[in-house]
């Protein structure tokens, strides 16, 4: 009996040892900056700016892609600052019209929630009806099977994820998004199958 207790005393200072040895150099409670007042200009140029604040000063980044159908940032790119502040401004590049970006702030490593601009992400099924027109039903299935396996150039209405290629995500995509309720005003732009 008398053992036992040794060993699981033992066992517990051990634990405790290595848990503090592992945690050395660990600041808890370090302070996250709170960002506030986030805003995006486009420069009409191919650039945009984006500005924020935070509560204390901290060294800042843009993560920022172009976001595909599904919501996807299709490719990544990071701008960072060069010094601390509380006053933050980026000049993101590469910005295409009628494009949809995702926007990641950072400030010291904590990443902010992302915001979509410009405006709002629409849901991933209100962009499949703007590619394919509304309401979509059987036929876009069968206008997506008959393109399965080919090779697409970039914005082409069939490629739903903007992979590069007509695939089994494309036809799931749209399954999904068979009974969604129309977003907006159903249209149709020379892709729709009547």
């Amino acid at each position: 009996m008398r053992k036992s207790a040794f060993i699981r005393n033992l066992l517990l200072i051990a634990v405790a040892t290595a848990l503090s040895a592992g945690f050395a150099g660990i600041c808890f409670g370090a302070d996250v900056p709170v960002v506030s007042n986030i805003a995006v200009v486009d420069n009409a140029d191919g650039t945009a700016t984006v500005t924020w604040d935070t509560d204390i000063p901290a060294l800042g980044a843009v993560n920022y892609g172009s976001v595909s159908v599904t919501g996807y940032t299709i490719t990544r790119f990071t701008v960072e600052e060069t010094a601390d502040a509380t006053s933050h401004s980026v000049v993101i590049t590469g910005i295409l019209p009628q494009t949809k970006y995702k926007i990641v702030i950072v400030n010291n490593g904590a990443e902010s929630q992302p915001i979509y601009w410009p405006g709002q992400m629409p849901s991933p099924c209100a962009l499949v009806q703007q590619r394919l027109g509304c309401p979509l039903n059987i036929l876009d299935l069968i206008f997506l099977r008959n393109r399965l396996g080919q090779s697409v150039s970039p914005g082409d209405p069939a490629d739903l994820n903007d992979d590069g290629s007509v695939n089994i995500l494309d036809m799931l995509i749209l399954r999904n998004c068979l009974n969604a309720p129309a977003v907006g005003p159903c249209y149709c732009e020379g892709w729709c199958v009547d």
